[in-house]
């Protein structure tokens, strides 16, 4: 129990008594994190039913789903996406890069970067309608969740000390299949054949994005981490109605 509180208090901005973000319990936590990703699909739901009821309007609708969503977060991973634009953008050698995403400040790409993620994610729930919007804001975050913990337990570190290192050693790929476990679950659950198709589509995107990283970096770092994981919920955004589409024609 302590493992899972540990989880929703590492991805949330919920106050969890007995949540332990040390290294070890942490890894051990992974395999709880798309489950944590439903939790917060489930507070979108709520957000976006909310909204629709008092103003009726999809823009207000969408823009007031990903508030909660930056909300319910504190945009941990934001800020992971701001850090890693601004080293692989604006670095042109290994080291610079690294040394850029360890700076606390953000430039101009991480800016430009967090704006444009927004932007797609507000374009593509704007495409998203009725069950099938519902079943991709339930996903949506239990698929960036678990493609973090494949890049953590895919990919090399870029540093030989950090934050992430200790995440990092002590993930295994047990944490992987069990956290991979949880996320068939639910996805084969909300999406049934449909799935199949959304399933390649996102681990596609976490290995092509952890792919690029590491060939700029040298490996992945926490905000890499942060990064995938956002931008993977964009891409599951993108994904569904073609998977949808797809698997009932």
């Amino acid at each position: 129990m302590r493992t899972f509180l540990t989880a929703i208090g590492f991805l949330t901005r919920i106050p969890v008594p007995g949540a332990d973000a040390g290294g070890e319990r942490l890894g051990r936590a992974t395999v709880f994190f798309p489950l944590v990703g439903a939790f917060i699909g489930l507070i979108l739901i709520g957000a976006n039913a909310g909204a629709e009821r008092l103003w009726h309007t999809a823009a207000v609708d969408n823009g007031l789903v990903l508030l909660a969503l930056v909300l319910v977060t504190g945009g941990l991973h934001l800020d992971g996406l701001m850090d890693t634009c601004d080293g692989a953008f604006g670095g042109r050698s290994r080291e610079r890069a690294l040394e850029i995403m360890k700076d606390s400040r953000v430039g101009a790409f991480g800016v430009l970067g967090a704006i444009l993620l927004l932007l797609v994610k507000f374009a593509f729930l704007s495409a998203l309608h009725g069950d099938l919007k519902w079943h991709a804001l339930l996903f949506m975050p239990v698929a960036g969740r678990w493609a973090l913990v494949y890049a953590v337990a895919h990919f090399p570190y870029a540093r030989p000390s950090g934050t992430g290192r200790a995440f990092k050693d002590q993930v295994t790929w047990a944490h992987l299949v069990a956290a991979s476990l949880v996320a068939v679950v639910v996805g084969a659950l909300v999406f049934r054949l449909a799935f199949l198709v959304l399933a390649v589509a996102v681990w596609f995107a976490a290995w092509a994005q952890g792919r690029y990283l590491t060939r700029k970096l040298g490996g992945l770092t926490g905000d890499a981490y942060g990064a995938i994981g956002e931008v993977t919920e964009a891409f599951v955004l993108a994904a569904v109605p073609l998977a949808a589409r797809l698997s009932w024609s």
